[in-house]
């Protein structure tokens, strides 16, 4: 039994040393992944910084970027917005024209008429009418048509005016 019991003894302190072998193996591997963890953690916060250093860069890229195209965007709207106007007022102006045509269409077709009825009265019947006839006739003519050249002198002379009038000032716009 003794020699059990020193068995036993020595067994215990071969198990208690294997134990503590062990543990101190475990405390290395632990201190091993520990310090390998600590590394990893280190280079991934520098890769973290790294990129977090970039994507401040490209924020600020892309912010200046949107200042530029905003400010481009306002220039465009302005710009759209005095084509507008000029548009309305080129639009104001041609319907101006259009019943400026119209009315002096209507002031001119009158007397043309009856110049073209008086020269046509002549031409058929020149032979059947007086001299006095005739001299009435030219005279009607010469009337209709010193009152029409008037009319177009009229005309020209607030064109021309119409013309001066205008001040052309060209401008760049960018688009």
């Amino acid at each position: 039994i003794l020699g059990s019991f020193f068995e036993l003894i020595v067994f215990s302190l071969a198990l208690g040393y294997r134990i503590k072998l062990l543990q101190a193996e475990k405390l290395g591997f632990q201190k091993r992944v520990i310090e390998s963890e600590k590394a990893m953690s280190k280079k991934l916060e520098l890769k973290v910084k790294e990129r977090t250093h970039e994507l401040t860069i490209a924020s600020e890229k892309l912010e200046q970027t949107n200042i530029l195209l905003s400010e481009q965007i306002d220039i465009k709207n302005e710009a759209i917005d005095e084509i507008q106007k000029s548009d309305k007022k080129l639009k104001e102006s041609n319907r101006a024209k259009d019943k400026l045509f119209t009315i002096i269409s209507h002031d001119l077709i009158g007397p043309l008429g009856s110049i073209m009825n008086l020269l046509q009265l002549i031409k058929d019947n020149f032979d059947h009418h007086s001299m006095e006839q005739k001299k009435k006739y030219i005279n009607s003519l010469y009337k209709t048509t010193s009152s029409t050249y008037r009319l177009l002198e009229n005309l020209l002379f607030w064109s021309r005016n119409q013309s001066d009038g205008i001040v052309l000032k060209p401008e760049n716009i960018k688009l």
